[in-house]
């Protein structure tokens, strides 16, 4: 018989599991070997965001501003991220998307579709927009518990 409880228990144990079978699956994209999750986590949120500060950087990644320069070292170093002083203060770096870093996110997020989309044809239409309903409800439900 199923209670909260119980199903808690298995969904505590089921999400770790889910979560590393899908970065499994998304290992062998070519371009996903170009960043670490991390400094792809990095990109995707100057996309969203525009261009940042390495403060700004720090307080939406929780890490300090130390670890964004090693972070975003390689990111320049590869032409995904511009680093630019700001003109009114030169203590203070911008980081922007670049042309290529677009690029990358762009060829990642097709590559990564096409995966997921073999797993939702398995799941089914009816699994399938079931599973995206549960994933809005809770993350309503999460961002009020904020």
């Amino acid at each position: 018989m199923h209670n909260i409880k119980t199903d808690m228990d298995e969904m505590e144990a089921l999400i770790p599991e889910v979560m590393r079978s899908i970065r499994t699956l998304m290992q062998d994209i070519p371009e996903m070997k170009l960043t670490t999750p991390v400094q792809f986590f990095l990109l995707h949120k100057l996309e969203r965001e525009g261009p940042c500060n390495a403060s700004t950087i720090a307080q939406f990644m929780g890490i300090t501003s130390g670890s964004v320069t090693s972070i975003t070292e390689r990111l320049v170093k590869h032409g995904l991220i511009s680093r630019v002083q700001d003109a009114l203060d030169r203590r203070i770096v911008i980081f922007s998307l670049t042309e290529s870093g677009e690029e990358l996110l762009h060829a990642i997020r097709e590559q990564r579709k096409q995966k997921l989309q073999s797993v939702f044809e398995r799941l089914g239409e009816e699994k399938t927009h079931l599973l995206l309903d549960l994933y809005k409800d809770m993350q309503v439900i999460l961002e009020d518990m904020k």
